[in-house]
Formats: C-alpha cells, sequence, structure tokens
C-alpha cells in the first residue's frame, strides 16, 4: 500500500506531509517549501502557489533579475543619446510594450499592453525620473483614466506631438468636437453652447474614463490632439485631458521612433 506523499525538498529531504507537487521539477514539497505569490501591492501577495515550489521560484526569480538587468542595459543604450525628455519617454515605451492585438476596421485596439512585467521592471531603471518604482510603471501602462493621475504631463505631451506630426506632415485621421462655451445657466441647467469641430489625431482608448465624445467614426474613450496640440476630451475623475500608455504607444509609432529591434 502507498502511503501519503511527503516533502522532497531540504538539504536532508524533508519528510513532511506534502501539499503538492512542482510543475517544473516535478518535487513534492510542503507548506513551508511552497512558493508564494511575490507582487507587492497584489490582493494575491503572499497566497501559496499551487504548482510550484519555492526553490524553483527563487532560480526563477534570479535568472529573471538577470534579464531585467540585460534588457535594463540595452534599453538604457537605445535611450542614451535622446535629449528631448518625452522623446526619450516614447521611445523607452516602444522598446518595452507592444498592444496585444491589431487595430480593428473601426480602429478600437483590442487590449492594452502585454509585456508589461517586463515595462514595470524596466522603465524604472531606464526613466527614474517619470517611474519612481515598479508599481508607478505598471499602473501607468494599465490606467483606465479613471484612478491616478498618471506619471507624465499628457497636455504637454499633446502640445510636443503637434509640432513633431506637423512638421514630419502626418495627415490627420479625425475629428473631434467640443464645447468651448459649455457651463451652467443661472438655472442651474448644464448648457452646451455652440459646437466647435476640427482635425485631429485620433489615440483609440486613449483616454479611458467615461464620456460620450464621439467622432465621424464613433469612438468613444479615445484622445484627440488637434493643429494647435489641443488635447481632448477631458475624462478621469478630474475630468483633466489625459494619454494614457496606449496612446503614447502610437504617438511613438506615428512618429517613427520605434527603435525596439536594436535593444532585443
Amino acid at each position: 500500500m502507498v502511503g501519503p506523499a511527503v516533502c522532497e525538498l531540504g538539504s536532508g529531504r524533508c519528510g513532511v506531509l506534502a501539499v503538492g507537487r512542482c510543475s517544473r521539477c516535478k518535487l513534492a514539497f510542503c507548506q513551508s517549501h511552497q512558493a508564494l505569490v511575490d507582487r507587492p501591492g497584489a490582493p494575491t501577495h503572499g497566497s501559496p502557489v499551487v504548482d510550484q515550489c519555492a526553490h524553483c521560484q527563487r532560480s526563477q526569480k534570479i535568472g529573471a533579475a538577470a534579464t531585467s538587468a540585460s534588457t535594463g542595459r540595452q534599453i538604457a543604450s537605445v535611450v542614451s543619446d535622446v535629449i528631448d525628455p518625452t522623446e526619450r519617454l516614447l521611445v523607452a515605451i516602444l522598446a518595452v510594450a507592444t498592444p496585444s492585438g491589431a487595430w480593428k476596421a473601426d480602429r478600437t485596439p483590442d487590449q492594452l499592453f502585454v509585456n508589461t512585467d517586463r515595462a514595470a521592471r524596466v522603465l524604472p531603471e531606464v526613466l527614474p525620473d517619470v517611474f519612481a518604482d515598479s508599481y508607478v510603471a505598471q499602473f501607468a501602462l494599465n490606467d483606465d483614466g479613471d484612478r491616478k493621475p498618471l506619471p507624465w504631463e499628457s497636455t504637454a505631451i499633446a502640445k510636443w506631438f503637434a509640432n513633431q506630426a506637423i512638421s514630419k506632415r502626418l495627415p490627420m485621421d479625425g475629428e473631434y468636437t467640443d464645447y468651448p462655451d459649455a457651463r451652467f445657466n443661472w438655472r442651474g441647467r448644464y448648457k452646451l453652447g455652440q459646437a466647435r469641430t476640427r482635425e485631429a489625431w485620433i489615440f483609440p482608448f486613449g483616454r479611458g474614463g467615461y464620456g460620450d465624445h464621439s467622432t465621424r467614426d464613433g469612438l468613444r474613450d479615445a484622445s484627440y490632439v488637434t493643429a494647435d496640440g489641443d488635447l481632448g476630451p477631458p475624462g478621469g475623475i478630474d475630468k483633466v485631458p489625459r494619454l494614457r500608455g496606449i496612446a503614447l504607444w502610437r504617438m511613438g509609432s506615428l512618429l517613427g521612433l520605434d527603435r525596439s529591434s536594436s535593444a532585443t
């Protein structure tokens, strides 16, 4: 008769009743030798990993740290000769992150970034003046536009992009309608006033937040940058126009700033 499995880890083989078996090394592990989720700030931080032992988790961390250091040096070499801080930010984001799907016919992106873990490790090393730590980098690339302020100045980036786009003669791809005279009247009712429609560059899903701003293409939750560098529409809880990570990624792509091939 075969007895219950015991832990096979430790210098002298632990021998305590096992709670699982590692999918990597195939050895049984007890609760003391079980891997724990290591993501500070995440709700699951410190919870047990059902199919991994602590030894394999440790070796993976060492390998990931080495890879991160190597990638950080490569990305740093890519952005080292970029003087403009906004251009440096876009080059770095292009080098570490990509959308998980192509834009569909209506230019709506499937999802945001697939390499956010890698980006969160590397960006604070390359751009410490923007990303204080990995949590800030992770949040910035996944932000839904309705939570915390982003670590970059969206309105300044919009004006910078407009100047660059005009100098490169990039065609605008849509229209942006706003209401500059919108206000509450004496009865407390919100009056939109006269609409103003201008041509603009569209950044699908670039704003986040909520609203019913639309263009001739019917896009919502998009950011718009006009030739004057105006950014709209307002979004988020503070109603400030913003550009999410996906918008910065597309800005860099439109301007031809992708140097990721030299960082791999």
